[in-house]
């Protein structure tokens, strides 16, 4: 009687699937192809419910030959068998659908794979876009970013940067050489900071940093005048250098001082001659220098090859050469920033 009630059973579902296309379990109104509902789905039945999918191993999965796409099944034994054909991905306990290929491993919270998780490879180029969201990265380790180890470090510890060193002592610790692009050139209304390190390697700012200026003139013949234009803001409080050559790589070298209007004359020498220096003006901005016995050289230049002079007024330098043979000179000029 009990299996004519099941042969019964089975004739009506399949008559329901002939006519309906439908099948319903536990419900006379299956809204799907086969539509599952569960007995008591409110309550304290302890009775269990819901849907068992075959349970097999790895081997068992591997054996199989014509699967349908979409094939559901629970792995639960993965030592059997091998890792390879269409159980390539059949690494661990689990649910697995068969794609036409291989069985896939579904994602549950037990096999996740991610970033949070797991180390891995990316299997390409990857671009985020984040428009107009953020991203951040909170830690607290010393290392806690890194890019290949030494190119940059984080110590979200200590807020500090490391280039080239993974151990940062200061906010930006740069180990290695460092090059600036683009930058700004142009000379600021208040006056600019240079920025230097101490034996350290510590960056720091400093204000007064002398700055020099090169000015040279051309070939002046003797008698002759040449006038300087000065383009330095400080050139009112300066030291002056000015210098020359002849043929016999001899050099005359004569220092001087600006302060405001006056120019200071600190010293000269033209190989083994000490120069003389005469002011010539009450304002004490002009004056004469002269060598007495210096060497002559093949140039033609004699005794007075080196004598010249000066004269500074507001930003004007003017050289007159006092020598018998043409002469060119270099004006060097150290300023504060």
């Amino acid at each position: 009687m009990i299996k004519k009630s099941k042969i019964v059973l089975l004739a009506l579902m399949c008559c329901s699937g002939f006519v309906f296309s439908q099948v319903g379990i536990n419900t006379t109104s299956p809204q799907t192809t086969f539509d599952i509902q569960a007995k008591k789905p409110t309550g304290t039945d302890g009775s269990p419910e819901g849907l068992l999918v075959p349970r097999i191993d790895r081997q068992r999965a591997q054996s199989m030959t014509n699967i349908p796409v979409s094939t559901l099944i629970h792995i639960n034994d993965f030592s059997t068998g091998s890792q390879s054909g269409t159980a390539v991905n059949i690494d661990t306990e689990g649910y697995y659908f068969f794609d036409g290929v291989a069985w896939v491993k579904m994602i549950t919270a037990n096999n996740i794979q991610n970033v949070y998780k797991n180390d891995g490879s990316l299997s390409g180029n990857r671009i985020v876009t984040q428009n107009d969201k953020k991203l951040a990265f909170r830690g607290t380790a010393t290392n806690a970013f890194s890019v290949d180890n030494l190119t940059l470090s984080v110590d979200a510890q200590n807020h500090r940067v490391g280039l080239g060193t993974d151990a940062p002592t200061a906010a930006l610790d740069l180990k290695g050489a460092a090059r600036l692009r683009d930058i700004n050139t142009n000379e600021g209304a208040n006056k600019d900071r240079v920025l230097v390190s101490d034996n350290a390697g510590y960056i720091k700012t400093v204000y007064d940093v002398p700055r020099r200026a090169v000015y040279h003139t051309s070939s002046i013949a003797p008698g002759a005048s040449e006038i300087i234009t000065v383009t330095e803001s400080n050139f009112l409080f300066s030291q002056i250098n000015v210098t020359s050559t002849n043929q016999c790589t001899r050099t005359m070298i004569s220092s001087f001082s600006r302060n405001g209007n006056t120019l200071n004359f600190l010293g000269a020498q033209a190989r083994s001659a000490i120069g003389n220096w005469t002011l010539l003006d009450a304002e004490g901005n002009y004056g004469s220098i002269k060598f007495p016995n210096v060497l002559g050289c093949g140039d033609g230049g004699n005794g007075t090859q080196f004598d010249y002079d000066i004269k500074i007024t507001s930003n004007i330098v003017t050289i007159t050469n006092r020598g018998n043979v043409n002469k060119s000179y270099s004006i060097r000029i150290l300023t504060n920033l």
